[in-house]
């Protein structure tokens, strides 16, 4: 709308500035021609005249289309001033909201994690007063129990000192301990009532810390709450600075105007100074027209009084260029003011940036946190599995000890074919050897724990050989030890552990599928026996 009156102003300004030069010069005698008549003098005055006269008509029209202007651009101002006032109050409460959201937020999380931290540390308190007071609970019952068998031998003392009618002073002695006793006694009695109430007390804490966790964990659960919240909050403000940005482009496209506005007032400016031109020639043409100056009295006091009318619709027009200024100015106030909330809301987009980052930085933190736990959770799975493996493995015994080795031969002994007369109930009856191992049993020789024991017998058994006793005509040479013949050994000292059974004539696998025999293994195979008839060197055995 506005800017198709801006067109129709200056079209209108250029066609009265392009008229009323050529009406009047056309009414104007030229220098050299002869004097006119009255009629005429006349006839140009008329024309001149009524230049003048539509030169003024289109005047107020131009000035009527330029106050239209003028309406439409203070209209647009002051939608303006309002847009700018409505986008600086929405990009104030988005700050403030991004603000109090940010800081209801840190301090929310941050309550919520000392309540917590003050929980936990509450309640490892409360579980190590608790360990506390039940250790001396019962440190207080051994003494307690100690303190009462004191009296009791004291008393029984005392008794037996009575019965056997001792010396006075053997006699006090005996008194003087039972006093002592019951003493001890009553303190170890007031000892564990004192454990009693202190592991209450522990009890009670543990419980106050348990219920301070929970309602901090709430606090915890509550605050996050919040902080969605407070980010919808933001969201919802955001939408609102957007809408007024949009509002703000709008205002913009008005502003853009402000060129047309410019070139209106310069055609303007370019019409009034054609009537100033007109005026000039219509002042020469009377000057020209002196032979009819009576008859023209009147219409030249009419002339006159246009002419002021004129003059004052010329101040009319300058005090509208004045009000076009003033316009002007609001509209660089409203701009600088545009900036001013521009550069406000690019404030409020960086906090809300660095709360997105505080947030992301907190999952990271979270994410992190909750990748420990699992990873400490896996290795303590892999703990357990390798203490089951390890327990597994040690239940097998020295058969588990000769796998890991990669002793095969070893490992055939235990699949002997050997038999023996007598079973493990000690009946004449034929029964296989290994009907008296259970390998990695506890009592067995196959278990680690004795087999680690035997080893040191050997030593201690070898050392004998090597220096000689009444056993050994030594000095004897050591004898040599290897998988095979410790299983050899564990399975012949099981059988042989009820020493009145016979040899049980097992030399091993190979032996008995005709492998030569080394020379000094039918005395080991044996030692386990007779150093157990002979000596207490070999109570496990080989």
């Amino acid at each position: 709308m506005r800017s198709k009156k801006n067109r129709a102003l200056v079209a209108l300004v250029a066609s009265v500035a392009a008229v009323m030069p050529a009406s009047v010069v056309m009414a104007a005698p030229e220098d050299n021609a002869p004097m006119t008549t009255e009629s005429d003098g006349s006839s140009s005055v008329e024309s001149a005249e009524e230049a003048v006269a539509k030169a003024k008509e289109d005047l107020a029209k131009a000035e009527a289309e330029l106050a239209a202007v003028e309406k439409d651009t203070a209209g647009a101002v002051e939608a303006y001033q309002k847009a700018a006032a409505a986008l600086k109050e929405a990009e104030e409460k988005a700050k403030a909201a991004g603000e109090s959201a940010s800081e209801a937020l840190k301090a929310e999380a941050d309550k919520a994690k000392g309540e917590v931290e003050q929980a936990e540390a509450a309640k490892k308190a409360a579980d190590e007063a608790l360990a506390a007071a039940k250790k001396a609970q019962a440190e207080a019952n051994t003494a307690k129990v100690d303190a009462e068998k004191r009296a009791e031998d004291a008393a029984k003392a005392l008794t037996e000192a009575e019965a056997k009618k001792p010396d006075e002073k053997a006699l006090a002695e005996a008194t003087s301990n039972e006093a002592t006793a019951k003493e001890a006694s009553d303190k170890a009695a007031q000892a564990l009532a004192k454990t009693d109430e202190d592991l209450a007390a522990a009890t009670a804490a543990k419980e106050t810390a348990e219920k301070s966790l929970a309602a901090a964990e709430k606090t915890k659960v509550e605050a996050d709450k919040a902080a969605e919240a407070a980010a919808r909050e933001v969201d919802a403000k955001t939408v609102d600075l957007t809408a007024a940005q949009e509002r703000q482009a709008e205002i913009n496209a008005i502003i853009e105007n402000e060129t047309r506005l410019n070139e209106a007032r310069a055609a303007l400016e370019a019409a009034a100074e054609g009537v100033k031109t007109s005026e000039a020639a219509l002042q020469e043409a009377k000057e020209t027209q002196a032979a009819a100056e009576v008859e023209l009295a009147t219409k030249e006091r009419a002339l006159a009084e246009a002419r002021a009318k004129e003059a004052e619709e010329q101040k009319k027009c300058e005090a509208a260029a004045t009000a076009l200024t003033n316009a002007q100015a609001v509209e660089t106030a409203a701009k600088k003011a545009h900036e001013q909330a521009k550069a406000a809301t690019e404030a409020v987009r960086n906090r809300q940036t660095e709360i997105e980052n505080a947030e992301r930085e907190l999952a990271t933190a979270t994410e992190a946190k909750n990748t420990a736990e699992a990873q400490v959770a896996a290795a303590r799975n892999d703990l357990e599995a390798s203490k089951a493996a390890a327990q597994a493995q040690w239940n097998k015994g020295s058969s588990g000890f000769f796998e890991k080795n990669g002793s095969t031969e070893a490992l055939e002994e235990f699949k002997t074919v050997v038999r023996v007369k007598k079973n493990p109930q000690g009946e004449d009856v034929d029964t296989p050897i290994m009907a008296f191992t259970n390998v990695g049993a506890p009592g067995d020789a196959t278990n680690l724990d004795n087999m680690l024991k035997a080893l040191d017998y050997i030593d201690e058994a070898n050392a004998f050989r090597k220096n000689g006793d009444d056993h050994f005509p030594g000095p004897l040479p050591e004898l040599r030890v290897t998988d095979q013949l410790m299983a050899i050994a564990q399975i012949n000292a099981n059988y042989s552990r009820n020493t009145t059974f016979s040899h049980s004539g097992n030399w091993g696998v190979q032996v008995a599928h005709g492998a030569r025999i080394w020379p000094g293994m039918r005395c080991l195979l044996t030692a386990g026996i007779t150093l157990k008839r002979n000596s207490t060197i070999a109570k496990v055995a080989l």
